[in-house]
């Protein structure tokens, strides 16, 4: 773990830990005003497209703070009481209700996303479809959000704040440089407009989700999910391996979970892709017809 937060100064410990949150909480809003910042070249259309989007994606916050606040909570009592195997099962299942709260959030919007959308009462086309397009990339792929809000609680309850801060440091960096990229389109690259801020937003938020379950896997320091695959691993080489088969089957639904989980994210994925094709298709049709009547 990073630190011990039941040692040393209060002041001191209280500080060390709050000021990377605090600064991860800046970031976040950095990212909206990114957005916002290329979309408004676009117009007001795209700017208010994008605002209905922007409100399905701040309503999945509330529930993404389900699991991140339940596993942060009750990973670090956990620790604090000196119970490793208690923490190790808490933080795997908050990562596994984020997961699945993250995919039925998507397929619930993506099932009901005209009603959704019609609720606004948006009467023109270009805000119309700028609403749609944003909001079925940014809520599609919602669950990578989840599972980094969850991972940075995890992180935070080891008293580990730096960590989540330098991965959403670099989602940043990776939104800035990716935002004016796809939204305008520079020489070869694509005019995609606001699918490009969707799609440069989801892929931020997958970087960020990357880091941190990099820096579980890769790092030779203690935590909560890197102890827990190391004892189911030393489980199944022991030769306790036959006593433990009884407490596996409680949870013989982890592995369909999983499986489930992975096959969603494949169709989504697909999905996306052919969307992104359209538009990328309609952009370049649209840039000929320009150019042809510019020519005439």
């Amino acid at each position: 773990m990073e630190g011990n937060l039941t040692k040393g100064p209060i002041l001191k410990t209280l500080t060390k830990l709050g000021i990377p949150i605090m600064a991860s909480s800046f970031l976040a809003t950095l990212y909206n005003i990114t957005d916002m910042a290329w979309i408004g070249l676009l117009g007001a259309k795209a700017v208010a497209g994008i605002g209905v989007g922007g409100m399905f994606t701040w309503l999945s916050q509330g529930l993404a703070s389900l699991a991140r606040m339940g596993g942060q909570v009750q990973v670090a009592q956990q620790i604090g009481r000196g119970e490793r195997d208690e923490a190790h099962r808490y933080a795997q299942a908050a990562v596994q209700m984020s997961a699945l709260l993250g995919i039925l959030f998507a397929a619930i919007v993506l099932i009901f996303l005209k009603p959704l959308i019609g609720f606004f009462k948006l009467e023109d086309a270009e805000a119309l479809a700028a609403a749609f397009s944003y909001t079925k990339i940014a809520c599609g792929l919602i669950v990578f959000s989840f599972l980094s809000l969850t991972l940075t609680g995890l992180y935070t309850a080891q008293g580990d704040s730096k960590t989540p801060f330098a991965a959403n440091l670099v989602g940043l960096a990776a939104n800035m440089i990716l935002d004016p990229v796809l939204i305008l389109g520079p020489g070869p690259f694509p005019r995609l407009g606001v699918t490009g801020a969707a799609i440069a937003t989801v892929t931020a938020q997958f970087i960020v989700m990357s880091i941190l379950v990099m820096r579980i896997l890769v790092t030779k320091k203690e935590n909560v999910l890197k102890e827990m695959e190391k004892k189911m691993a030393n489980q199944v080489n022991s030769s306790t391996f036959k006593k433990n088969q009884s407490q596996k089957k409680k949870n013989p639904w982890i592995p369909l979970v999983v499986i489930v989980v992975l096959a969603l994210l494949m169709v989504l994925l697909n999905y996306f892709m052919l969307d992104v094709t359209n538009a990328v298709y309609q952009t370049q049709q649209e840039t000929v017809q320009t150019e042809s009547t510019t020519a005439e």
